[in-house]
């Protein structure tokens, strides 16, 4: 596999941040760190492989609508047909799955009311993935010497969600519901999306 670089757009998304906000101009600045554990509901190139796994997101506020953020996520695999080319092309069978994702982001964020916030991301992640085959498969009757292999793949990433206050009278307000959609890469033969929907604690 093969994981082209779409160029991000920071400069928009710090335009975006900077906007006045379209909600009350009294509500309180949020906290400065917080962090999210989601749902990874993966698409590889366009549904070559789909699966679902884990996300976990670390953020450090800079201000009140600018933010950077750290993403690591891992799990889920699918099976998938792949051609092998040495020594003759033979189609295997196996397992791909996700074995790390980890990016880093600069988030923007504004409110549309008290409650809902929108926002949007732009960043760099890696991605890497796994196939196994079935032990010992053969390719024109030459035993191969693994069943296995991993590929990585780094790139511009970009994206954006909605995120919700959920229960506002337990921890401080700090607990929301997120949900959002990232192109984590956007490379000919190498798109990796994912959906994600969580819970997200602010400290």
């Amino acid at each position: 596999m093969k994981f082209r670089v779409t160029p991000a757009v920071p400069a928009l998304l710090l335009a975006l941040a900077a906007a006045p906000a379209m909600a009350d101009s009294d509500i309180a600045p949020g906290p400065a760190r917080y962090a999210s554990v989601s749902s990874l509901n993966w698409d590889l190139e366009d549904g070559f492989a789909e699966a679902s796994g884990v996300r976990l997101v670390l953020g450090q506020q800079l201000s009140e609508n600018l933010s950077v953020e750290l993403h690591g996520g891992m799990g889920g695999d699918d099976n998938v047909t792949l051609m092998t080319t040495d020594p003759t092309p033979v189609a295997v069978n196996g397992d791909l799955g996700l074995q790390q994702l980890v990016g880093l982001f600069l988030r923007a964020q504004w409110p549309v009311t008290e409650q809902v916030r929108l926002f949007g991301l732009v960043g760099y992640s890696r991605v890497k993935a796994e196939f196994e085959g079935a032990a010992g498969f053969t390719a024109g009757g030459t035993a191969l010497a693994r069943d296995g292999f991993g590929e990585s793949e780094s790139g511009n990433s970009y994206g954006g969600g909605l995120e919700f206050n959920v229960l506002s009278g337990l921890l401080d307000g700090g607990l929301h519901l997120t949900a959002d959609y990232i192109v984590y890469l956007d490379r000919s033969g190498a798109r990796f999306d994912a959906r994600s929907v969580g819970l997200k604690l602010a400290f």
